[in-house]
This record gives structure tokens, C-alpha cells and sequence, in this order.
């Protein structure tokens, strides 16, 4: 269904009013209200979760969900009075706020900190574990993989020019980003859905939760 999404936000992106690409737009909106529901299933799972493998894993996994909303909102610039209105909406910027010079320092230590957490929690076991019992979310990795590229190209990057799809072009972008962020929240379900199979099967077999 996510692929169809995705194929769909083309046709779909080209049809609907440019102003809903624009910043503060409800697709954008959208995308923040995912991003904060992805990081509240992770909450709930690190707050659920037996063993302490499990709850590290969700203690990596849970910020950086709020760095990505963040980065949406331009870590809160959105918020503000926007610094100009063009053809291409409202003009927002993170340079404007006061803690903008700690910004990208403070989100470089959450993300080495959750780094090492994921790494304690041995990541590449999980996968690892998914990858043998057939549980990896290979669809939502290609939903994502698709989304991120088809919203660069939308972007102008990866040689694409951008113009050509005039004021769309946001609206394509947004509606990719939404997508992929759709498929971020359910290969996170896929991989809590995994880890409890696996602590049920330990349980049946006598071996006990993960430690």
C-alpha cells in the first residue's frame, strides 16, 4: 500500500494546490505528527520492554525521532513570524534563533549517544535475527529508499532539475517525505513485532527474555 502511495504522490503531487507544499502546510504538519508518533511508539516500547537489550534499543531509537521532527520544523523557526513571503510561501530560518550555533552540536552528541546505545543494545544481532527468522522490513526499506530519492530529485539534486515540475515540485517533496516517514513508523512495528516473537519463543523454549 506504501508503494502505491508513492507512485500515487506523483500524479497526485502534480494535481493538488502548490500553497499545500509550502511551509506550515498540513502536509508538512502531517509529517511532524508522524515523526512524534513514531517516537511515542518508541517510548511506549523502551517503557514496556523486559529485557534491557530491548530497552537500550528503544533508548537509541526514541531520539532520533525528535531530531527529525525538529529538522521539519527547523528546530523551531516555524514558529516564529516568517522572515518573507515569495511565490514559493512563507521563508523561514533557523539562523534567526538564539541557540541556532548549538544546534547541529547538541544534535551530533544525541546522535553518538544514540549510537552507542544501539550499539550496546548489539543492532546487528537484531538485524541479524530478523534477517534469519524473515522478519526484516525489506518493503519499507525500499518505500524509504524510493521516497528519499523521489523527494531529492523533487528537490533538484541527484542531476534532476527541479524546475521543470514548476511550483509542484514542493508538493511532490512533501508528499515523498510523508510516505517514507509512514514506512520509518511501521518497519519500527516490524522490528517490536520481531523482538516479542523471538522473547515468546525463548519463553516456550525455557531460554527466558533477553537480558
Amino acid at each position: 500500500m506504501l508503494l502505491l502511495a508513492g507512485a500515487a504522490s506523483i500524479p497526485v503531487g502534480l494535481l493538488l494546490p502548490a500553497h499545500w507544499g509550502w511551509e506550515n502546510s498540513w502536509i508538512e504538519n502531517l509529517q511532524v505528527l508522524i515523526l512524534l508518533l513514531g517516537f511515542s511508539c518508541a517510548a511506549m516500547l523502551l517503557r514496556r520492554s523486559p529485557g534491557r537489550r530491548d530497552r537500550l534499543l528503544w533508548l537509541g531509537i526514541a531520539p532520533v525521532w525528535l531530531l527529525v521532527a525538529a529538522r521539519e520544523l527547523s528546530w523551531g523557526a516555524v514558529f516564529a513570524e516568517p522572515l518573507a513571503f515569495t511565490a514559493e510561501g512563507p521563508q523561514f530560518s533557523s539562523n534567526t534563533l538564539w541557540f541556532k550555533p548549538y544546534v547541529y552540536g547538541l544534535a551530533g552528541a544525541a546522535l553518538g549517544t544514540c549510537a552507542g546505545l544501539l550499539a550496546a543494545a548489539r543492532l546487528d544481532r537484531v538485524i541479524g535475527q530478523m534477517l534469519r527468522h524473515g522478519a526484516f522490513p525489506w518493503a519499507e526499506a525500499l518505500v524509504v529508499l524510493l521516497a528519499a530519492m523521489g523527494s531529492s530529485l523533487a528537490e533538484g539534486h541527484l542531476g534532476w532539475d527541479a524546475n521543470a515540475l514548476g511550483d509542484q515540485a514542493q508538493v511532490l517533496e512533501e508528499l515523498l517525505e510523508l510516505v517514507g516517514y509512514m514506512a520509518l513508523v511501521l518497519a519500527q512495528a516490524r522490528v517490536a513485532w520481531s523482538l516479542r516473537s523471538t522473547a515468546q519463543e525463548d519463553v516456550r523454549s525455557g531460554r527466558g527474555t533477553r537480558k
